[in-house]
């Protein structure tokens, strides 16, 4: 069933470029979505090296790497408005690539497929061909000023669910001109430390001090070690509870937030990355017992505990997300498997093969597939309402066809527009949805028969004998 998933990325042919003559292929367009397929795609297709070797090409000078890239001719326009302005577009003659602003998952994720592809493949010529590439990603992220928070010596963002790319939209997010939830604005943003992104550039730097290491660069190897570490430090300071990492901490200390939720009690999906992520023993084991704990009071109707977010914010994101759907406390089925591979790394292994299974039944409950995500809670349905008939007839003076008369309007006041009407409309009592209606045609006087709506005055003599 996974294999086939995965499979149907490549196999598709839907997820290639072709740019100055050659073609790219990708399992999808998407750095970080590439990046987690190919965890799983490795040692099975010859592909994940392919979006290195071009967004290599066009990182840009002070090491950005790009979050997608697309040949698609007629949708660039947008991008190049909202994201122009600070550099986070760029157009050649053929493709055109996009940096979404809020993101700061990018650089560990492109440092992810050339450490997995050099594992998979042994291609060590390839591999050393791509360090200063990698070296130039990471540092990007600690030199950039929309990247780096001085305060916490963290990574930061604004305030978005999990790594998603789209931020909070609340009295702290400032206007501008499209998508004010897509972009940054210089200056006025509100930023802070999403965890996940500090767990995977830990891993990141621990992988790519391992390929200086083997290339017997001794000095940047330990350089990016330390990094690592430094980092992994201060997270923990800041945002570690003893049982999880805390979702998103501001890097301004004025802001007080009302999102419906005790932000401090949610457990984001970023903690099942963060298990596979380098982390000690006991902050994993921390992390699992956390959900092994969230097993067992889950809400009505869960299919597991393997939530984007729990509990889901009531505010600031319905925007994009309605509340215990995708992100905002939907089943994140794309990160299930990380959960049990780190249960089955430390220690947990019933529990991981019980995840294992769960997550097979729930594959085939839903068309033999995995589904990115699933409703996080149905709650019972509400008691059936009581419904009574409001007399407004007397006020009613719009005609269902479109002749209208004295003291009543065409069909939405449109004129005379031939058939433009709901002259198909039953009147009388009639039952929709199982509620009972008394529809009325201010229209009435004109003559109709008893069995139908139809006028049949309208009708041509031929037909008129059929009713």
């Amino acid at each position: 069933m996974l294999d086939n998933e995965m499979h149907d990325y490549v196999d598709s042919g839907g997820n290639e470029v072709i740019h100055d003559g050659k073609t790219y292929h990708f399992f999808i367009t998407w750095v970080l979505d590439n990046n987690n397929t190919n965890r799983g795609m490795q040692y099975f297709s010859p592909y994940a090296n392919e979006m290195v070797d071009l967004f290599k090409m066009y990182q840009e000078p002070n090491g950005m790497i790009w979050s997608f890239v697309s040949n698609d001719p007629d949708n660039w326009f947008y991008y190049k408005t909202a994201y122009s302005s600070i550099n986070y577009f760029k157009k050649l003659d053929d493709i055109w690539f996009v940096r979404q602003p809020v993101e700061n998952h990018v650089e560990y994720n492109f440092v992810n497929l050339i450490y997995r592809y050099w594992k998979a493949s042994g291609d060590n010529k390839w591999m050393k061909e791509n360090l200063n590439c990698a070296a130039k990603a990471l540092d990007y992220c600690v030199t950039d000023s929309l990247r780096w928070s001085k305060r916490f010596h963290l990574l930061k963002r604004p305030y978005c669910i999990d790594s998603w790319d789209f931020q909070v939209d609340d009295q702290y997010t400032p206007p501008a001109p499209i998508s004010p939830t897509m972009v940054i604005v210089p200056g006025k943003t509100k930023f802070g430390i999403f965890f996940g992104d500090n767990t995977g550039y830990f891993e990141a730097c621990n992988q790519l001090s391992e390929m200086f290491d083997y290339d017997g660069n001794k000095e940047k190897s330990l350089k990016y070690k330390q990094r690592g570490e430094d980092i992994i430090s201060s997270l923990t300071g800041l945002s570690w509870n003893g049982k999880y990492f805390t979702h998103f901490i501001d890097e301004d200390s004025t802001v007080k937030r009302n999102l419906g939720v005790d932000e401090k009690s949610q457990i984001s999906q970023g903690n099942m990355y963060s298990i596979n992520r380098g982390l000690p023993h006991a902050m994993n084991v921390a992390i699992i017992n956390t959900y092994l704990d969230l097993r067992k009071k889950l809400p009505p109707g869960s299919p597991g505990e393997w939530y984007s977010i729990y509990p889901p914010f009531e505010k600031g994101f319905v925007t994009h997300d309605e509340k215990w759907q995708y992100m905002n406390g939907g089943i994140a089925g794309h990160a299930i498997g990380e959960l049990a591979r780190g249960a089955y790394e430390n220690g947990f292994e019933d529990y991981g093969s019980d995840i294992m299974k769960r997550m097979l039944n729930l594959g085939k409950q839903y068309g033999n597939k995995i589904w990115f995500a699933y409703t996080g809670s149905i709650s019972p349905p509400p008691p059936d309402p009581k419904f009574r008939i409001v007399d407004l007839s007397d006020y009613a003076n719009m005609d269902l066809w479109d002749i209208g008369g004295k003291d009543v309007f065409t069909w939405m006041g449109i004129g005379k527009q031939s058939g433009n009407d709901i002259r198909g409309l039953p009147v009388g009592e009639q039952i929709f949805n199982n509620i009972r209606f008394g529809i009325v045609d201010p229209g009435k006087k004109r003559k109709t028969c008893s069995n139908c709506s139809f006028n049949r005055s309208r009708l041509s003599p031929a037909k008129r004998s059929n009713y």
